[in-house]
This record gives C-alpha cells, structure tokens and sequence, in this order.
C-alpha cells in the first residue's frame, strides 16, 4: 500500500512484491542488458520463445544480487530472485 503523487495528485495504490521485483530487475541491467525473471520466461508460450530466439529449456539463472553493479536496494528487495540475463 502506498502513495503515488503523478501529475500532482494524489493516488492511493496496492503493488504487489511482483511490480517491486520487476522494478528492480529494470534498475538493475546496464548499457541496454536485457534481463527476464524465471517467473517470466516460464509464463511464455513456445512460439513467443522462438519468437526471440532462445529456448526456455536451457536457460541460465542467478541470483540477481550475483550480477555486477546491483544496487543495495535492489540486494534487498529482490536479491534472491531467480534472473536470466538475455
């Protein structure tokens, strides 16, 4: 639950430990790296993998806190979760 002010008004919002962990997977890829959560790439379907040119089968995942220039913050939200960086 939290408070967002866009465009000077007041919002009142509920995310989820999802949109906090996407957010710190984004800050977390530099000099345009591309990064997707286990999570994410599980939810594909075949002819959308094949689509971007891999195979979810052999994909390799990391802690996202194992991945160079990650921020403190992004070690204690989401340091644990499970990223492929594409």
């Amino acid at each position: 639950m939290g408070q967002l002010v866009p465009g000077g008004r007041l919002d009142v919002t509920a995310l989820g430990d999802e949109v906090n962990e996407c957010s710190r997977l984004q800050e977390s890829m530099r000099g345009g790296g591309l990064g997707a959560s286990k999570a994410f790439i599980e939810l594909l379907s075949p002819g959308v993998a094949d689509g971007l040119a891999f195979d979810p089968a052999n994909v390799t995942y990391r802690p996202l806190s194992s991945i160079e220039g990650v921020g403190p913050k992004a070690v204690r939200d989401a340091g644990t979760l499970a990223v492929a960086i594409l």
